[in-house]
């Protein structure tokens, strides 16, 4: 929907009133940004339309996670499911904002993931060789790393395994999810 835009000079002008404090901010942030006063009050007009959507999806990525975490709390936590991904269906959003967020979120669950599996080998519920044997078998430092490591989306799953001990399990999810990913 790009339009391509006339030479301002071939534009009509527009008459435009305004209060004289607003007019000596628009006319210092023009200076500032070495803008023309028109400039700077298309500039901040376009930006005023960005917000305005970034708002709308950023409302609407409110609404899914506060969904997806109803979901988890009434679902999952209450026993009615034995999957904790969501299940919540809806509008897919991938705007820049939303992609940015989601980006940051799924870091934090990665990082998240690895703080768990550190505590969990903290309190001898997953062992590495060596470290005694309270898990369903000793696991090797790539097992170990890769259960660290595991993706955002299935680490509940893996999480949910290891809570039980059963580390087989765990690695089998990691192995299923990577080769849906190989194919």
């Amino acid at each position: 929907m790009t339009e391509e835009r006339k030479p301002m000079a071939n534009i009509p002008p527009f008459g435009l009133r305004m209060q004289p404090d607003l007019k000596a901010q628009v006319e210092e942030a023009a200076r500032a940004n070495n803008r023309s006063l028109n400039a700077e009050i298309v500039s901040r007009l376009e930006r005023s339309f960005v917000v305005d959507r970034e708002q709308r999806d950023w409302e609407k990525l409110k609404d899914f996670y506060t969904a997806d975490e109803r979901y988890i709390v009434d679902e999952y936590f209450s026993g009615k499911t034995t999957d904790p991904t969501s299940g919540v269906k809806g509008e897919k959003l991938e705007t820049d904002l939303v992609k940015q967020i989601n980006r940051i979120i799924s870091k934090r669950t990665e990082i998240m993931g690895e703080v768990i599996a550190r505590e969990f080998d903290k309190r001898g519920m997953l062992t590495a060789p060596g470290n005694g044997e309270r898990a369903s078998r000793h696991v090797t430092p790539e097992e170990m790393k890769a259960l660290q490591n595991a993706p955002p989306d299935i680490m509940p799953k893996v999480l949910e395994c290891l809570s039980r001990k059963d580390v087989d399990a765990a690695l089998a999810i990691l192995e299923e999810a990577r080769k849906k990913g190989e194919g």
